[in-house]
């Protein structure tokens, strides 16, 4: 729904960049403080942010050798509005949508009762449509760290048949913590540890005649792990990925062709074996693309992508309450890979004072997953487990259809406009059922005015409204706005 919110936000940063002949250093640091939303009805409780963060890099650069290393750090805590309601089971109602206490709901099901207490969203959104949910005496909060160290390197300028390559070795220590807040004391109660080692390398061949082109590979090993009262996954699972990849490109007068291939492998080794099992995939995508130069500033692009995508370990292996998603994720180990074919047409223009762009995509998409909200009960309201609605992921063909437009035009010489605008259909093929979290119909308009230093860019924003017909069976209507 439509709404004049606002929040106090107050930044700074700042940076130095200094360099003495071949060598260049580098080093930044930013903060940044978000108060809570306020809104006609009210203030949001624990809906701020604080965050701060920095990096600094040195770098050499020569003539046919180049070598970085870099370093950042980032902070940041941030509240999850009225999350402790949803572990009170404060948001359930009855099947005449009242309030329903769930400690009550427990000791009826542990007595031999039949559950009654159910998540349905619409007499949520009646409950509150006037009035905010009281403030919970505890707050929660997620703390996140994450500390990057990255390698650069390669290599230019060089006769014979490879003319430049380049090379990147990284590695994210993350971590989360879900903090719990009670008078003061804060209490972690779920850790999530998210470690990735990575490398890449690309190498430039050297033309021959029209053709041009890179190919290279990459990688990448994670290590995840949950830890606490919201635990998803019982123990540790490591992935290791490795790809490799080639692009080619064949220029001609007003005509050039792109061609594309990549072949990529996945396994997941969970260390709790008895309860996860491994996970193996290996695809290969593919693609083939032709730029035509129409007339001048014009050009018509076709595309046509063959991809294969494996599932993500979270897809596989989650199963419990995640309160940063206000779920409680039920993943699927017998899920096979994606497989999308699909074709995408272009079109750009360059005059002197106008610039567009438009582009129509259309893609069948074989074995989609996607997270699900569940009524294993038929109920026609959300399933729940330890006060949190029940959402699952689920594998079925799929279609996307979607079309977006961008205009610039220079007014004058300080004054500009602009127009953009974006609209997507995804749904299940065969039951034509819309695909859940699926944005709606979205434009925005406005006008940018610079001189010297001084920039100003007033706009609108509209969106269009989702109907019944238009969302996933239990996700609600929502109203277009401006």
């Amino acid at each position: 729904s439509s709404c004049q919110c606002g929040r106090v936000i107050i930044k700074a940063s700042g940076g130095v960049e200094y360099g003495y002949r071949k060598f260049l250093f580098n080093a930044s640091g930013n903060v940044i403080r978000e108060g809570d939303y306020r809104t006609p009805l009210g203030r949001i409780p624990n809906s701020s942010s604080r965050a701060f963060g920095g990096s600094g890099s040195v770098g050499y650069y020569g003539e046919k050798v180049f070598l970085n290393g870099y370093f950042s750090f980032d902070r940041r805590r941030y509240g999850v509005p009225y999350a402790p309601l949803y572990e009170e089971g404060a948001l359930l109602s009855d099947e005449n949508g009242e309030p329903c206490e769930l400690e009550e709901e427990r000791n009826k099901i542990s007595a031999g009762g039949e559950a009654v207490c159910q998540y349905d969203i619409f007499a949520i959104r009646n409950r509150f449509r006037n009035q905010l949910p009281e403030t919970p005496e505890e707050a929660i909060d997620l703390r996140m760290k994450r500390n990057n160290f990255r390698l650069r390197g390669g290599f230019r300028n060089l006769r014979g048949a490879i003319k430049q390559g380049n090379f990147s070795i990284d590695f994210t220590d993350y971590r989360h913590e879900e903090v719990e807040t009670e008078d003061n004391l804060d209490k972690v109660a779920t850790n999530f540890f998210n470690d990735v080692l990575s490398y890449r390398s690309v190498f430039q061949q050297a033309n021959y005649k029209t053709l041009s082109g890179r190919f290279g590979f990459e990688g990448y090993r994670r290590s995840y792990l949950t830890e606490g009262a919201e635990q998803l996954v019982d123990g540790r699972v490591r992935q290791n990925n490795l790809a490799v990849f080639a692009l080619e490109e064949l220029n001609f007068d007003r005509v050039s062709f792109q061609f594309g291939g990549r072949v990529e492998s996945n396994r997941y080794r969970p260390t709790n074996a008895a309860l996860y099992r491994d996970r193996d995939f290996t695809g290969f995508s593919g693609a083939a693309a032709a730029r035509f130069r129409l007339w001048e500033g014009a050009a018509f692009i076709a595309n046509f992508t063959s991809s294969y995508r494996a599932p993500a370990l979270e897809e596989l292996y989650n199963e419990g309450p995640h309160v940063g998603t206000v779920t409680f994720e039920i993943g699927n180990q017998n899920l096979t890979r994606e497989r999308s074919n699909g074709v995408e047409f272009s079109f750009r223009q360059r005059l002197k004072r106008v610039r567009i762009d438009g582009s129509f995509f259309y893609y069948n998409i074989d074995n989609f997953v996607y997270l699900a909200p569940q009524d294993e009960d038929e109920s026609g309201s959300v399933d729940v487990e330890d006060g949190l609605p029940v959402a699952a992921y689920m594998q079925n063909d799929a279609r996307y259809v979607g079309a977006d437009l961008t205009v610039d035009v220079d007014l004058h010489r300080y004054l500009g406009a602009f127009f953009v605008a974006d609209t997507v259909k995804a749904e299940l093929r065969g039951i034509d059922t819309p695909l859940p979290r699926i944005t709606p119909p979205r434009a925005r308009v406005g006008l940018d005015f610079r001189y010297q230093g001084l920039s100003l860019r007033p706009e609108g924003v509209f969106v269009g409204r989702k109907d019944d017909g238009d969302v996933f069976p239990l996700e609600t209507p929502t109203d277009g706005y401006g």
